[in-house]
Parts: C-alpha cells; sequence; structure tokens
C-alpha cells in the first residue's frame, strides 16, 4: 500500500499548490459477477460432514459516492468516497451421504464505504485512470452460522487496484472501471478451523456517471 499513501501525499502536496480543484457526484452500476471457481472439499478427513463448497455469483447494489480531483495541466489525482453493498452466493452440498444431495445456496452479504485513489492523464475530452482501493465492510449477514464448526474473521479493511477509460462532457463525465482485489473469495470463512479459499480474486465492472461542480 506505500503507492498508496505516495498517492495520498501527491492529492495534498498539489491541492496546497495552484492545482485546479474540482468536486462531483457520482453514481455507479456493476453487473452480477459469476465467481467462476472450482469446487473445494471441506472436513475432507470426517465422511460424516465433508461438502463441497464453491463460489456461484456476487450481486451488487447501485454505488453513489462523491470525489475531488485535482488538475495539472494534462494529468490529475483523484479521491472517491463511494457507498454499495455486496451480496455473495455459494454452493455447498453434501458427499458420502453426510447429509441431504441436494444444493445448498449459501450467502453473504454486507454495506460497504469505498474510498479510491487514482491518478489519470487527460486527452482531450477522454480520460485515462488507474490506482489503489479500500473497502471498509460493515452490517454483515451470513447464512454460513447454520454450519457446525463455522467462524468469520473479518478483516478492518479489503485492499485492491482498479483501472479505467472515460470521456468528459462538459460537466458530465462517463467511466468504464476494472477493479480486483488483493484477495480471494471464501477468504476469511472458516468450518472446523478449515479457511475455504477459492482461487479467484473478487472482481467487477462498474459503469460510473459523475457531475462535476
Amino acid at each position: 500500500m506505500k503507492a498508496a499513501y505516495v498517492l495520498l501525499a501527491l492529492i495534498v502536496i498539489l491541492s496546497s499548490a495552484t492545482a485546479q480543484v474540482q468536486f462531483a457526484v457520482k453514481a455507479g452500476v456493476s453487473p452480477t459477477r459469476q465467481m467462476g471457481t472450482a469446487p473445494l472439499i471441506v472436513n475432507r478427513n470426517d465422511p460424516t460432514s465433508d461438502f463441497l463448497f464453491n463460489g456461484n455469483k456476487v450481486e451488487f447494489s447501485p454505488a453513489l459516492g462523491v470525489a475531488i480531483k485535482l488538475n495539472a495541466k494534462h494529468f490529475f489525482f483523484e479521491g472517491e468516497a463511494t457507498y454499495y453493498s455486496i451480496r455473495k452466493s455459494y454452493a455447498m452440498q453434501y458427499i458420502n451421504g453426510a447429509g441431504p444431495d441436494e444444493m445448498h445456496n449459501m450467502e453473504e452479504s454486507c454495506k460497504s464505504i469505498e474510498v479510491p485513489l487514482s491518478a489519470g492523464v487527460t486527452l482531450g475530452r477522454f480520460e485515462i485512470i488507474s490506482g489503489f482501493n479500500a473497502r471498509y465492510e460493515f452490517g454483515q449477514s451470513s447464512s454460513f452460522s447454520q454450519i457446525e464448526g463455522f467462524n468469520r474473521k473479518m478483516q478492518s479493511a479489503v485492499f485492491g487496484w482498479h483501472s479505467g477509460v472515460g470521456i468528459t462532457l462538459g460537466k458530465v463525465s462517463a467511466e468504464l472501471r476494472y477493479q480486483q482485489d488483493f484477495a480471494n473469495y471464501g477468504q476469511g470463512i472458516f468450518v472446523n478451523d478449515q479457511e475455504l479459499l477459492l482461487r479467484n480474486a473478487p472482481s467487477h465492472l462498474r459503469f460510473i456517471v459523475g457531475v462535476w461542480f
């Protein structure tokens, strides 16, 4: 995260210099993301309770936030704060007669405040942006609590990176952004001390519209 601190320092320096400062209100939407992971065998050494665990999909609510941008000739630095909620769906199926044969859907949901810090370049009306983000999650709910031996270890923050392209028309901007976490699906979910860690890193697209002042 050293790069994020350097980026934040640059924003502070430019804000005290001659950079042009702009503020915005932003809204964004993300499509449902299929996890596309390989199944994991849980409780492998206990044939009375072993099951297959796999990722299904991730759904995002519309996002709403604010932003500050510091323009310096053809470059800019931007900080944002965005609120949205996340719902993750997983699949669980007992094997070897350990339980019911049918597939069970397990869900986790939370609300989140995300803080992206970005640097970018302006090419006429177009922009290219990249940076790092930290997401703080709260208001969690989980159906995993019904599984014997379940334990959830929450992270203080989830860090990641993002990159995108955008266009500005007057006071309105539009951006298509891709972002990915420095983490994996299932991270922090434990059953009998086995972490249900799947191999794909969470990622998604977001289409963002902003109005600048």
